[in-house]
């Protein structure tokens, strides 16, 4: 019989589980018998968040197991199902460094969040609310800063039910929200290939690593995206698989200080998503914009996510916040590793 202490404890009292009496080899860093009785818990008590598991599961530990470990962490979270990625997403995402959501908006949210799109693009630069402003990137996009927060439509697409467990997962449910642009690229403009682990500022900030069966990723990038991109257009380009290379790209490959305008060097992939999908890519994956090539816009929001307690972020005007629904503000905002946001665990329980 295992015996439950603490919040769970007082829920549950004992639960009974019959655990083999042989040794058996480690699971994800614990024994099987472990994770057996594990296992039938947390189907037991589905609702508990981590950190109330984490702190009450130690008591019934076998041998001399003791405190908590990212690999029970890990488990919870396999176990419950809740905020997750799926297993192919994960695969995907660790093999190729993006993923791409096809369908992930809702019509109406889609619709809504174009209209607003669209009020911001059309309003005058003397009519701009506080805060706000359009900035011309260095290669030629238009930039309307914080975006994200410029209409009600916009701002929900920073915690999207089809990108929020795929945002927390990869940030160890620490996500922070450290900017959000509308982008708008307009016909003849591209960008050269770049990744943040060439860029000698942003190598020590930008890390990929996997254990425990879980990614960690703490420079990812959000696109919703709000137009179409049909093959031959241009726009978002990958070179998958890049964000653990092991060695710093040669200066003559992939046209390191050109733009790519039309021939598509090989090993390169033009992600060509419709309007209502979001591509997900991290920092450190090589990647760029092949030339725009009709007169229509290439429009989406580029949302930029780190875990809360690092810093390095554009610094959002609080006029701008005052806008913000709570739980955004909450997003936006820095917090120790050790804790866990509101929106997190508020989220959790509502799958």
């Amino acid at each position: 019989m295992l015996r439950w202490s603490g919040k769970i404890g007082q829920t549950l009292g004992s639960l009974h589980l019959k655990l083999p009496q042989t040794p058996a080899e480690p699971v994800n860093g614990f024994s099987l018998d472990l994770h057996r009785a594990f296992h039938a818990f947390v189907y037991a008590a589905p609702r508990f968040t981590i950190e109330a598991i984490s702190a009450s599961f130690p008591v019934c530990m076998p041998g001399s197991w003791t405190g908590r470990s990212s690999a029970l962490n890990s488990a919870i979270r396999r176990f419950q199902g809740n905020l997750m990625m799926t297993p192919e997403q994960r695969y995907f995402f660790d093999v190729f460094g993006y993923l791409h959501l096809k369908g992930a908006i809702e019509p109406d949210d889609l619709k809504a969040a174009q209209e607003a799109a669209e009020r911001y693009v059309r309003t005058p630069p003397d009519q701009i609310p506080p805060g706000f402003g359009i900035q011309e990137h260095s290669e030629g996009f238009l930039l309307f800063q914080f975006g994200f927060a410029f209409d009600r439509p916009l701002e929900k697409l920073a915690m999207h039910p089809a990108s929020w467990p795929i945002v927390c997962e990869l940030t160890h449910d620490r996500p922070r929200l450290t900017n959000g642009t509308l982008l708008v690229n307009r016909v003849d403009i591209g960008s050269h290939l770049h990744c943040a682990r060439e860029e000698d500022i942003a190598w020590p900030r930008t890390h990929y690593a996997v254990k425990n069966g879980e990614i960690f990723c703490d420079n990812l990038v959000v696109f919703p995206y709000l137009t179409d991109v049909n093959p031959g257009d241009g726009g978002l380009i990958v070179l998958p698989g890049s964000h653990k290379a092991s060695f710093q790209r040669p200066p003559d490959m992939f046209y390191m200080d050109e733009k790519i305008t039309t021939e598509i060097p090989e090993g390169i992939v033009n992600i060509t998503p419709k309007a209502g999908d979001i591509v997900i890519i991290s920092e450190a994956l090589t990647h760029g914009t092949l030339t725009w090539k009709p007169e229509r816009d290439r429009r989406a929001l580029v949302l930029r996510y780190r875990p809360q307690h690092l810093g390095g972020a554009t610094a959002i005007p609080e006029m701008v916040q005052e806008r913000l629904l709570p739980e955004t503000r909450e997003l936006l905002a820095e917090e120790g590793f050790n804790t866990v946001k509101g929106i997190v665990n508020k989220n959790r329980s509502a799958t």
